[in-house]
């Protein structure tokens, strides 16, 4: 049972190191900040446009959300793994779900905005509006594209089994002692799991 445990408890740290790649990844890939400041200064100048503007400024405003809520959640999830590795306590593993289901939420209210990012996208493909407009429009299709690319449904899959994992860990019975323990019991703990059975 010991065996299984510890093996669980390295497993479930690979997945929360990857957690924290892929949101610096994410992160960096979605820094349009200078073309969100040039979309938010040409709907202020620009009067013919007032019927896009609302769409517009919830686009921005959910992708700044995001931005914003995704560093916020990395440094979190960052803190909690340093702690969790140092085997301080299952209070901190506590926390670390709690920051996953956050960004899992965040996830599936992007996911039910795609609809809006899809609106905007073909309002600007089936209209002829001016250059600078036009060239707004490739904004809005970049965002679309970032958006989708971060094919949703399958980080809220991979985030529910994270989570998944996380609970049962905490919850098993020897998982208290284990997650108590010191750093030295940590590091002698890795022979032990490399030889594991996984199931």
């Amino acid at each position: 049972m010991a065996k299984i445990t510890l093996a669980r408890a390295f497993v479930l740290r690979g997945f929360f190191r990857k957690t924290i790649t892929e949101l610096n990844q994410e992160i960096r890939s979605e820094n349009l900040t200078s073309e969100i400041d040039d979309s938010k200064s040409f709907f202020k100048d620009e009067s013919t446009e007032k019927g896009n503007d609302t769409k517009l400024d919830k686009l921005i405003g959910l992708y700044l959300k995001a931005q914003g809520y995704l560093e916020q959640l990395n440094n979190e999830i960052d803190d909690a793994n340093n702690r969790v590795i140092d085997g301080k306590s299952t209070r901190h593993y506590l926390n670390l779900i709690e920051c996953l289901k956050e960004r899992r939420h965040l996830y599936s209210d992007l996911q039910s905005d795609l609809t809006d990012f899809q609106e905007i996208k073909k309002e600007f493909d089936e209209h002829e509006f001016n250059p600078d407009t036009k060239q707004l429009g490739l904004v809005v299709e970049k965002h679309y594209r970032i958006n989708t690319k971060l094919n949703l449904p399958k980080e809220v899959k991979n985030l529910n089994k994270q989570i998944r994992i996380a609970e049962e860990l905490v919850s098993e019975r020897n998982a208290t002692v284990f997650l108590n323990s010191d750093a030295t019991y940590w590091n002698e703990a890795v022979d032990t799991v490399e030889n594991a059975d996984i199931y």
